[in-house]
C-alpha cells in the first residue's frame, strides 16, 4: 500500500510505500478520550469512549502498541476496579487480548486484568481518584481492520465503582472530574 508524502509546494509523491519503511516506523496514531463518568458493575463492560472502532491497517505485518489510562473512583470503603483490553480482527468476534496478564493465581477470583486500582481505607474513599494505566504490544491476525476496546468492572461485591469521578459529586473546590484515554500506534513490522 502506498503512503502519500506531500513535499513543499503541495506536490504529492506516491513513491513512499510501507515496504520501504523500516520495521518500527509509526504508520498511524489514533487517540480516543472518554469524557463524562460511568458507573461500574461487577461484570466487565465497555468503557464508553474508549473504543477505537475499525482501524484500517496501513501495513500488512503491522503490530499495534496500545496505551490506556482509566481513572477510577469509588463510593464505598475498600473499592477495587479492574480493566481488560479487547480486540476484534476484521469482522470477527471481540476477544480478550490480555488473558495472559494474570498467571499468578487461578480460580473464581482471578479476573485476568491488564490493570486496575483500589482504595483500601476506612476514610476519604469518596474523595479519591486513581488512574490505572497499561501498555500492550499486540500482533493481531487480521487482513484489513482491527478494533480495540477497554472494558472495566468493580471487583468487590456490594461496592460502587466509577470511571472519571470520585464517589462524591458535591460542588466543592476539592471535587473534580477526569478523562480516560485509549491511544493506538500502528507500528511497521
Amino acid at each position: 500500500m502506498a503512503l502519500t508524502q506531500v513535499r513543499a509546494g503541495g506536490v504529492a509523491n506516491d513513491a513512499v510505500t510501507t515496504a520501504k519503511l523500516p520495521a518500527g516506523t509509526i504508520l498511524q496514531v489514533k487517540n480516543f478520550v472518554k469524557q463524562g463518568n460511568q458507573t461500574l458493575s461487577t461484570s466487565y463492560a465497555a468503557v464508553t469512549g474508549c473504543q477505537s472502532g475499525d482501524i484500517t491497517a496501513i501495513g500488512s505485518s503491522s503490530k499495534f502498541l496500545i496505551f490506556g489510562t482509566v481513572v477510577f473512583g469509588g463510593g464505598d470503603v475498600d473499592w477495587s476496579n479492574a480493566i481488560k483490553l479487547y480486540h476484534r480482527a476484521d469482522s470477527g468476534t471481540l476477544a480478550d487480548v490480555t488473558a495472559i496478564s494474570s498467571n499468578h493465581k487461578s480460580g473464581s477470583n482471578d479476573s485476568n486484568a491488564i490493570g486496575g486500582s483500589m482504595w483500601d481505607g476506612a476514610t476519604y474513599q469518596q474523595f479519591v481518584q486513581a488512574p490505572a494505566t497499561f501498555s500492550f504490544l499486540h500482533t493481531p491476525s487480521y487482513t484489513s481492520t482491527v478494533t480495540y476496546e477497554i472494558f472495566a468492572k468493580q471487583l468487590r461485591s456490594g461496592r460502587t465503582g466509577y470511571v472519571n469521578r470520585m464517589g462524591i459529586t458535591d460542588d466543592q473546590d476539592y471535587n473534580f472530574g477526569s478523562s480516560s484515554q485509549l491511544t493506538i500506534l500502528e507500528i511497521a513490522g
